[in-house]
C-alpha cells in the first residue's frame, strides 16, 4: 500500500496543493487531468526525484519522505521507453537487478519470469532494443521496472506515445501486474479511456490539486463539480436552481432529478450524452424536452446530435443503427427524455486557486 498525506510543493508558481491519496496493495489507481496539472510531478515526487516540503509518503507502512530515489522501492517508467540501446532485451530487462544480492542465477529466474509474464519470449534474444515496435518496447521497459520488484509502480503517460493497436497490448497486459505481482499502480494520464479500461479507482486532477478521487463509475457517473464533467466528456453541463428534487433550467424549465446531497439554490447541473433517450413522440411525459435537431456528428459507430432547447443545447449520443433506423433531417423537431436517475447535480465549480 502507498499513502500520500497532505502533500504540498512548489516549483515557481506552481503547486502541489495538500495532494491526499491512498493505493492499496493490488489496486490499479489512474490519475487524470489536463496536461500542466501537476500529474507527472505529483509522480515524480512519490518516486523521491524532488525532496517534499510539506505532507507525507509511506510505502507499505514505512515513511519513505526523506529517503532517496533508489531506497524506496519504486519503478518508474515513462511515456519514452529509455531503453539502454547497446543492450541486449534481455540484459535491458535484467539492469536493475546488478546492483541487488541475488546470485545470477536468481537474476536470470527474474528475468525469465518478466518475460513470461509480458509474453514477450520471442523478443528476448533481440541483441538491440532498436528494431521493436513502441508496444513491444513498452513491454520490455514495463519488464525491466518490475524486476526488481518495486513496492510500487509509477506510469506516467505509458501509453500516449503508441499507435492504437500497440496500446491494446498493452492495456490487455498491464491489469496482470497487480493480479500475479500484488503490486499497487499509479498511472497517470490525460486520456480518460485508459481509465476505464484500467482503473479500479480514479482521481481527477487540476492545477496541483485532487479534484475528485473514486471508482471509475462514481467519478464520471457523479462528477464532483463542473470541471470534471467537461473534462470526463460529460459535455451536457448547466447551471440551474434546484429545490428538494425540482432543477430548475433557463426559460422556466422545469425537471425532476435526484438529489441525494440535499443541494439547494444555484448548482451545476450534468447528464451524460448517452443517458439522453430521442424520440418523436408528440405525448407530454415527465422529463422531456422538445428541440430542433441542429447537427449530426458522424463518430464511426456512435452518431453525436445536436439538439437545440428551450433550457440551452443538449448533445445526444446514439448508435449508428439507431440514427439511421430514426431517417432525422437537420431543423426537424424531436423530444429528448431526460431519466431522473441520469441527472446529476453538482455544487457550482469553485476557482482552483481560491
Amino acid at each position: 500500500m502507498i499513502r500520500v498525506d497532505r502533500l504540498s510543493r512548489a516549483w515557481g508558481g506552481f503547486s502541489l496543493k495538500d495532494v491526499s491519496l491512498e493505493v492499496n496493495g493490488s489496486e490499479y489507481f489512474v490519475i487524470l487531468g489536463p496536461c500542466g496539472s501537476g500529474k507527472t510531478l505529483l509522480l515524480e515526487t512519490i518516486a523521491g526525484l524532488y525532496a517534499v516540503k510539506r505532507g507525507r509518503i509511506s510505502i507499505r507502512e514505512r515513511d519513505v519522505t526523506q529517503l532517496p530515489p533508489e531506497r524506496r522501492r519504486v519503478g518508474l517508467v515513462y511515456q519514452q521507453y529509455a531503453l539502454f540501446p547497446h543492450l541486449s532485451v534481455r540484459t535491458n530487462i535484467g539492469f536493475g537487478l546488478r546492483y541487488t544480492k541475488l546470485a545470477k542465477a536468481e537474476r536470470e529466474q527474474r528475468i525469465d519470469e518478466m518475460i513470461a509474464l509480458f509474453g514477450i519470449e520471442d523478443l528476448a534474444g533481440r541483441r538491440t532494443p532498436s528494431s521493436l515496435s513502441g508496444g513491444e518496447a513498452q513491454k520490455v521497459a514495463l519488464a525491466r521496472a518490475l524486476a526488481i520488484r518495486p513496492e510500487v509502480l509509477l506510469l506516467d503517460e505509458p501509453l500516449s506515445s503508441l499507435d492504437q493497436r500497440a496500446r491494446e497490448k498493452v492495456i490487455a497486459v498491464l491489469p496482470r501486474i497487480t493480479e500475479e505481482l500484488g503490486v499497487p499502480v499509479i498511472h497517470v494520464t490525460h486520456h480518460y479511456s485508459e481509465a476505464t479500461a484500467l482503473a479500479d479507482r480514479v482521481g481527477v486532477m487540476r492545477e496541483g490539486r485532487l479534484e475528485q478521487v473514486g471508482s471509475v463509475g462514481e467519478v464520471f457517473r457523479h462528477p464532483a463539480n463542473a470541471f470534471v464533467a467537461d473534462f470526463l466528456g460529460v459535455s451536457n453541463v448547466k447551471q440551474a436552481t434546484v429545490a428538494g428534487d425540482q432543477v430548475t433550467l433557463a426559460e422556466g424549465v422545469v425537471l425532476a432529478a435526484a438529489n441525494p446531497q440535499g443541494l439547494g439554490g444555484p448548482v451545476a447541473f450534468c447528464v451524460r450524452p448517452d443517458d439522453i433517450l430521442l424520440t418523436r413522440s408528440t405525448e407530454d411525459a415527465p422529463n422531456t424536452l422538445t428541440g430542433r435537431l441542429a447537427g449530426l456528428r458522424d463518430l464511426g459507430f456512435n452518431t453525436l446530435l445536436d439538439v437545440d432547447t428551450a433550457a440551452g443545447r443538449f448533445e445526444v449520443n446514439l448508435p449508428e443503427s439507431v440514427v439511421a433506423g430514426l431517417r432525422l433531417t437537420l431543423g426537424e423537431t424531436v423530444r429528448l427524455s431526460l431519466p431522473a436517475d441520469r441527472l446529476h447535480l453538482m455544487a457550482l465549480d469553485k476557482d482552483p486557486s481560491a
